[in-house]
């Protein structure tokens, strides 16, 4: 399983391309990417009509939902519930 998690650094439009460029790499099959972010167009509704599971980095605790986290820290957990161990 690959991880990949963007930090808001740049226009959140740069995240498109960045998803484009991983897509074209291929390091995983799409089923068996997470991407988490802290935008929530371009971190979590493009990656997830694309193929890839989404987690949307929500750090003010103004959203919820089974695809949100509130930290880093939660990612883990949030995972494991998803896919378990493998």
């Amino acid at each position: 399983m690959a991880i990949n998690i963007t930090h808001n650094e740049t226009p959140s439009h740069m995240n498109w391309h960045f998803v484009q460029n991983v897509l074209s790499c291929k390091p995983q099959p799409q089923n068996e990417m997470v991407h988490v972010g802290d935008d929530l167009c371009f971190d979590f509704v493009i990656p997830s009509k694309l193929g890839i599971k989404a987690f949307y980095l929500d750090r003010t605790g103004e959203n919820s939902g089974d695809l949100v986290i509130h930290s880093l820290k939660e990612l883990i957990v949030t995972v494991m519930r998803e896919w378990g161990a493998r």
